[in-house]
């Protein structure tokens, strides 16, 4: 039929069943005229931007380095429910608790867009554990919802967050096993870090989230950068969410892990002279935190300092000054120069004793 300037009105025959859209008209035109009469051309595709690229990159890239550890990747809601921050024990100063709320949320319990993706995860913790599937190793890469003063839309920064349950292993003749402690999740925020080649990482167990253990958390720093967080839930924090098994817990600013992030391995040559190993134990109150002492030696300035490494700590009131606790660094010295002597490397100790002396109030354990 004859339709209106460029219109042109089409009634397929009744046998022809299989034209129902439009499209398919257009097809069968093409098809009868000939595919090989018509010109190829690429569609057209806008590439995405430079910052989303690589943001996703390095998203692939912690997937695959958790996924590697073990990690099973969870998605949860990007609503959360009000009481949450309750059940966390978040005071009402805490800045978590300064959520956007829904005007009309589907349920009661996702009221609020979240500020954390610590309530999801422990859902899904929750979820589990009572499904009996209790040796957990889990993740989530998401956003949360940060209210801007003065803005109607809030800051939406990426983050990963992480939880592990229950056994070390997996239950065999050969070896005993024991429960996943702050260590081992320690260790795999550290594996993830130092896969992403990230530098200069220290530890603080100051001002961490009110639900960890005090003690048994810490947070996580790239020089003065902070990263994030990590620790073992507070017990009282597992009963109002009813786990039955101890959790731990960590959080990660994906957005500082890119920036800090380098994509292209560095090259260095071997060594070419023998490095000299040294021990160092020292007597600092109770109070000091030894990741400070790791910095403040790096911080130094030390000519041939090459690395250090807390590998002993000894607190017994019977045995040490009260209020006192023992710690002990094993460091490794090397020159590019030349071989190191004794006594060159006995005035190396001596200027880094001296430093800690004058920071930390610290002395040579004898």
């Amino acid at each position: 039929e004859e339709g209106s300037g460029d219109l042109l009105m089409v009634t397929p025959p009744t046998r022809r069943v299989d034209l129902t859209r439009e499209i398919d008209l257009v097809e069968e035109v093409a098809r009868v005229w000939g595919f090989h009469r018509i010109p190829s051309t690429l569609p057209s595709r806008s590439a995405p931007a430079a910052g989303e690229s690589a943001q996703r990159d390095l998203e692939s890239r912690v997937r695959e380095i958790l996924v590697g550890f073990g990690f099973h990747e969870v998605i949860t809601f990007s609503f959360v429910d009000p009481v949450a921050f309750d059940r966390l024990g978040l005071d009402g100063s805490d800045p978590m608790r300064r959520a956007l709320k829904l005007k009309n949320p589907l349920r009661q319990d996702q009221g609020i867009m979240r500020t954390t993706l610590v309530p999801g995860i422990l859902d899904a913790v929750h979820g589990n554990l009572h499904r009996r599937n209790t040796d957990l190793r889990l993740f989530e890469v998401g956003r949360v919802f940060l209210p801007r003063e003065g803005e109607p839309l809030p800051e939406e920064p990426r983050r990963l967050a992480g939880a592990m349950a229950g056994q070390r292993s997996p239950l065999h003749w050969a070896c005993q096993t024991s429960g996943v402690d702050f260590f081992d999740l320690k260790g795999a925020v550290e594996g993830l870090l130092e896969a992403l080649r990230i530098p200069d990482i220290r530890y603080t167990g100051a001002h961490c989230p009110a639900f960890l253990c005090p003690g048994r958390a810490a947070r996580v720093f790239s020089g003065h950068r902070e990263l994030g967080w990590l620790g073992e839930l507070d017990p009282e924090v597992e009963s109002r969410w009813d786990l039955e098994a101890s959790v731990l817990l960590f959080e990660m600013d994906l957005e500082a892990l890119g920036e800090l992030s380098e994509t292209v391995a560095r090259f260095r040559p071997l060594p070419r002279f023998p490095e000299v190993v040294r021990d160092l134990s020292i007597l600092v109150g109770e109070e000091v935190d030894s990741g400070e002492l790791l910095q403040r030696m790096k911080e130094m300035g030390l000519r041939w300092l090459e690395r250090v490494i807390l590998y002993d700590l000894f607190q017994d009131p019977g045995r040490l000054p009260a209020g006192m606790k023992s710690l002990t660094f094993r460091i490794w010295y090397r020159s590019q120069e030349g071989s190191l002597t004794d006594e060159a490397v006995n005035e190396e100790q001596e200027r880094l004793l001296e430093g800690l002396k004058e920071a930390f109030g610290a002395r040579l354990r004898t």
